[in-house]
């Protein structure tokens, strides 16, 4: 698995995408801090919002109906830690989101009018990712292209590169969502493999990360 993180500028988004709330002269920073969910239909996250105004509040800012934003922590007066929730349409998670065999990672964060994205996924979807935002008019700098090193404290450092690309994949094609979104038979499809093969290496890396969770041995 490898991992890109590229470099944008507000004035590139704005030209090609239209204003971002993200870009806002309310906001002097916004990290994301842990991305719960990214489809094409819906981003879910955790991140750290710095106002430029103490006085301000969250709700000068996130303004648009589609999205959800509840404060998790206040960590100072201009410092917000926030659940958010969107639908974007067309916009660039939206676009990024729909990059196969790839999904959104961190570090992601807006400062001094930029904007830093990290994808990571095969080869091709690397590849894919960057023809995208080409395609899109973005011209996209790269700052780090490397191959994706999990800590070994990280969960996923628990799994093999293959129970990895299984889990990965499931969660972000909906496969743990309820109603579930795709099926062990479909999912094997769009990973080019046996729906045993698939079930085997899901299991597994399941049986992993729920003994990770709670302090128990993988294997009885």
């Amino acid at each position: 698995m490898r991992r890109i993180t590229v470099e944008l500028t507000a004035a590139d988004i704005t030209k090609a995408l239209g204003k971002s709330h993200r870009f806002d002269d309310h906001i002097r920073s916004l990290e994301v801090l842990t991305f719960l969910k990214s489809t094409p239909n819906e981003i879910v996250e955790i991140c750290r919002v710095q106002l430029n105004d103490p006085a301000a509040s969250i709700t000068d800012v996130f303004t648009h109906p589609s999205e959800e934003v509840s404060v998790l922590q206040q960590e100072a007066a201009d410092t917000y830690v926030c659940f958010y929730r969107k639908r974007p349409i067309r916009r660039l998670l939206s676009i990024v989101s729909s990059v196969p065999g790839g999904y959104l990672s961190t570090p992601y964060e807006v400062r001094d009018g930029r904007l830093r994205i990290t994808l990571l996924g095969n080869t091709r979807s690397l590849r894919i990712f960057l023809k995208t935002l080409q395609k899109v008019g973005l011209h996209p700098k790269i700052v780090l292209l490397a191959d994706a090193v999990f800590s070994l404290n990280s969960p996923l450092g628990l799994l093999t590169e293959k129970q990895k690309t299984v889990i990965i994949d499931a969660f972000k094609n909906g496969y743990y969502d309820f109603p579930r979104k795709i099926g062990s038979e479909a999912l094997a499809r769009k990973l080019g493999i046996r729906e045993p093969t698939l079930v085997i290496h899901r299991r597994k890396a399941e049986r992993k990360l729920f003994a990770h969770m709670l302090g128990m041995p993988s294997k009885r």
